[in-house]
């Protein structure tokens, strides 16, 4: 078909009744949709690139690395930075191991009831708490 309208150029010609143009606009629509779903996928596999970036920036940089446990003594829910600086020279029990000295402050609620140990070993599911 690519050949006929090529002839058909070069000689300075018209279209005529014997190429069928309906014949050819499928084969175009067809590829004019392919090239745009191409498109599409490049598109997307760039963004999903872009947004692991991003992600990854943003929780290496940007948010503070956060644990979350339960206080013992009035069930609140604390969001705890890891890194977070132990309470020196408290002079009460971990209510978890009661072996070492509390020493982790928790912000939300203003306990502190738990050792640098026990936090670190604690995991909280979030989803049963909703």
């Amino acid at each position: 078909m690519r050949q006929e309208i090529r002839y058909l150029i070069r000689k300075g010609g018209k279209l005529s009744e014997q190429f069928n143009i309906d014949e050819c606009k499928d084969k175009i629509r067809l590829h004019i949709e392919k090239t745009r779903m191409e498109e599409q996928v490049q598109h997307r596999e760039l963004l999903g690139g872009v947004m692991q970036t991003m992600g990854f920036l943003a929780e290496k940089y940007l948010l503070p690395v956060q644990k979350m446990i339960i206080c013992l003594d009035c069930n609140t829910l604390c969001r705890i930075p890891k890194d977070n600086k132990p309470v020196v020279a408290f002079q009460k029990l971990c209510k978890m191991c009661n072996l070492k000295n509390a020493e982790i402050y928790q912000p939300e609620c203003g306990h502190v009831v738990i050792c640098k140990e026990c936090f670190l070993n604690t995991v909280v599911d979030v989803t049963k708490l909703v």
